[in-house]
C-alpha cells in the first residue's frame, strides 16, 4: 500500500501562534514567521506519530490487489470518498461506484467489489478532522520542545560569537 496526503491550501492549524506567544511569554513579533513554521512542524509530525490528520487532506492511496477490506490512512471524524477505481484483467480502468465508507469506528474502511483479478486499485478521499481534538495538546508539548531548543542555541550562538568578535576586535584595533 502506498498513501500521499496533501493538506488543502492554508489550513487553519489547531493551535494558534498567539497562544503560543501567550504561553512561550514571546513579546515581540521578531518570531512571527519562525513560530508559524514550527506550528506547521509539529503539527505535521504529531499527525504522523499519531497517524491522525488534524487539518483537513486530500489523500491517494493505492493498493496493488484486492483485499476485504481497504483501510483508510487516518482516522478521522469525516471522511468522503472522491473516487476510487482500479485495473481490471485487461488494464483497462474501472471506476468503482458501488463502495461503501466504514467510518463509524476505527479504523476507518471501505469495501468494494473489486474482482480477484483487479490490480492498481486507487482511492482517493478528503479528510476532515475531529473539532477540538485533544491530541492538540501534543502540538503544544512539541511546540514547547522546539522553541526551547531554538532560544537555547540562539543563545549558545549568540555567546560563541560574542567571544569570537571580542576576540577579533581586540586584535583588529589593537
Amino acid at each position: 500500500m502506498a498513501a500521499t496526503s496533501t493538506d488543502i491550501i492554508n489550513p487553519t492549524e489547531p493551535v494558534s501562534s498567539d497562544f503560543i506567544k501567550t504561553h512561550m511569554r514571546i513579546d515581540t513579533t521578531n518570531e512571527d514567521d519562525n513560530i508559524d513554521k514550527f506550528i506547521k512542524w509539529a503539527r505535521k509530525a504529531v499527525e504522523k506519530d499519531g497517524n491522525i490528520t488534524l487539518v483537513q487532506k486530500s489523500v491517494k492511496m493505492q493498493f496493488e490487489h484486492p483485499v476485504t477490506k481497504y483501510y483508510l490512512k487516518f482516522d478521522t471524524q469525516e471522511t468522503a470518498i472522491v473516487s476510487m477505481s482500479y485495473l481490471d484483467e485487461d488494464g483497462l480502468l474501472v471506476a468503482v461506484t458501488d463502495s461503501v465508507l466504514h467510518n463509524n469506528s476505527l479504523p476507518n474502511y471501505v469495501v468494494a467489489d473489486i474482482p480477484k483479478l483487479g490490480t492498481d486499485i486507487k482511492i482517493e478521499y478528503l479528510a476532515t478532522p475531529a473539532t477540538d481534538h485533544p491530541i492538540a495538546a501534543a502540538i503544544v508539548e512539541k511546540l514547547v520542545m522546539m522553541f526551547s531548543y531554538n532560544v537555547k542555541v540562539k543563545k549558545e550562538a549568540g555567546l560563541a560569537y560574542k567571544e569570537i568578535i571580542d576576540e577579533l576586535g581586540v586584535k583588529f584595533f589593537n
